[in-house]
């Protein structure tokens, strides 16, 4: 299991107690090469991950999605004007996304930069 930290991630950025242990990777921000076997071929995907939402990354013009939590937001905006999408699970019925469903749901997304509507961490 791969773990991308987040703001209430202090302890496990620390290490504390050999708490990184428990995963395979843990980091702020990565590229994630998924190989998986599709028939006589072999899929070939990559998405951009980070905790945060971020506007601009890596692959952004060559259709690499990114993925991300933090906001909290609900499953009517859990998708971008883009190529960018919100896969936390309090917006999926606290279910994480199949590889599948994100494959699903991100084909012929248009690219385009991340603009995000209001969320819970602004102020008024």
């Amino acid at each position: 299991m791969i773990l991308f930290l987040g703001n209430h991630d202090h302890h496990i950025r620390n290490n504390k107690e050999g708490v990184q242990g428990y995963f395979k990777q843990v980091s702020s921000y990565d590229i994630l090469d998924i190989r998986r076997p599709e028939g006589k071929e072999m899929g070939k995907y990559q998405f951009v991950c980070c905790h945060f939402p971020i506007a601009s990354w890596d692959g952004m013009n060559k259709n690499v999605p990114h993925l991300h939590g933090h906001v909290h937001l609900p499953p009517r905006l859990k998708v971008h004007d883009g190529q960018a999408m919100d896969v936390g699970v309090d917006g999926n019925n606290l279910e994480p996304y199949s590889l599948n469903e994100i494959l699903k749901i991100m084909k012929d997304r248009p690219v385009k930069h991340l603009v995000l509507p209001k969320d819970h961490h602004t102020e008024e």
